[in-house]
């Protein structure tokens, strides 16, 4: 009888386990019903996250184009004619050739040398503290020449005709042509020489007769 009642104890601890592991066994399948939502939720929502799109990159802009610079006119000063003033056959006087623009004389010096003096018109105000280079160039119908000249303090440029082509020089230019007077001081001078006809051509000859 004993036996059996201890058999029965057993069969009903066996059938009814106890509370407290009950509730032990309730909280572990709680808590792993929880993990693996949370698992899932977090793989699903690595599924369905939106990819971030991909940085557009900047527009190259080209940029603008400078407008071209406008040529301005050159204005050039038109020629201006010289004539000869001859006071005298005797090459012991100067020469003159005169325009608007400028005056030219041209002097035998008792050492035969043949020099040109080139001065503006009108004179200027304001004389140069140092002397400049200037060039003189000459074409005309008999031949063509050029002659380095300094600026004085005085305004004045002189030019030398000097060695054995200066009678040549001096020939051609009483021939007419064209004179041109490059300067740092002025601008281009152009002047158009007329012939300097007979008074011209005794001048020439007495010239030539001293130098000779």
């Amino acid at each position: 009888m004993l036996q059996r009642i201890n058999l029965g104890l057993d069969v009903r601890a066996r059938e009814d386990p106890p509370t407290g592991s009950l509730s032990i066994y309730r909280y572990g399948v709680a808590g792993l019903t929880l993990w693996c939502l949370l698992l899932l939720t977090g793989c699903v929502g690595e599924r369905i996250a939106p990819k971030s799109a991909a940085p557009v990159p900047p527009v190259a802009t080209l940029p603008a184009e400078k407008p071209a610079p406008v040529a301005r006119p050159k204005i050039e000063r038109p020629p201006a004619v010289a004539t000869w003033s001859i006071g005298a056959a005797s090459c012991a006087t100067n020469m003159y050739l005169k325009s608007d623009i400028a005056e030219i004389s041209i002097s035998l010096l008792q050492t035969s040398a043949l020099w040109l003096s080139y001065t503006d018109v009108p004179t200027r105000r304001s004389r140069p503290r140092v002397t400049r280079p200037a060039l003189l160039e000459f074409v005309g119908p008999r031949g063509h020449w050029a002659t380095q000249g300094r600026q004085q303090h005085d305004g004045s440029i002189l030019f030398p005709l000097d060695g054995d082509d200066s009678l040549f020089d001096l020939l051609t230019l009483l021939n007419g042509g064209t004179l041109t007077l490059r300067s740092f001081h002025v601008p281009v001078r152009i002047l158009v020489v007329q012939t300097a006809g007979d008074e011209g051509q005794a001048w020439f000859d007495c010239a030539r007769a001293k130098i000779l």
